[in-house]
């Protein structure tokens, strides 16, 4: 999965939207729709930054984020949850951004990049 980019979103329609908004600007993005599958695609390379949704169960979103953390591989919240003090549980728990859906798909991959060079990403 080198310079590649691990979307892990549940909703079918969402997920396809993230993958052909990467792959439309030259992104390499392989999309899996929970945890477990996220797990078995980290067995075998490592991407190089991790979309995903918090709504996610076993392992939920947040400890997935831990998991990630664990491996040294970042990762930014693309998800609904969009009340008061979910983009800080997000980034306490290990994300280093946050973008909340319904995304902007005009500055959806401009955010994505940034942080693929190394920017932070703003919520």
């Amino acid at each position: 999965m080198d310079d590649q980019i691990l979307i892990v979103e549940r909703n079918e329609a969402c997920r396809k939207l993230l993958v052909y908004l990467l792959h439309a600007r030259g992104l390499r993005p392989i999309a899996v729709r929970d945890t477990s599958a996220a797990l078995a695609a980290l067995a075998d390379a490592t991407p190089t930054l991790v979309l995903l949704d918090l709504v996610l169960s076993d392992p939920t979103g947040i400890a997935f984020v831990g998991r990630l953390s664990e491996l040294g591989i970042p990762a930014i919240a693309v998800t609904g949850c969009a009340m008061v003090g979910d983009r800080t549980r997000a980034l306490d728990a290990g994300c280093i951004g946050y973008i909340a859906k319904p995304i902007d798909t005009r500055t959806f991959v401009n955010l994505v990049m940034s942080e693929m060079r190394g920017r932070p990403v703003p919520g």
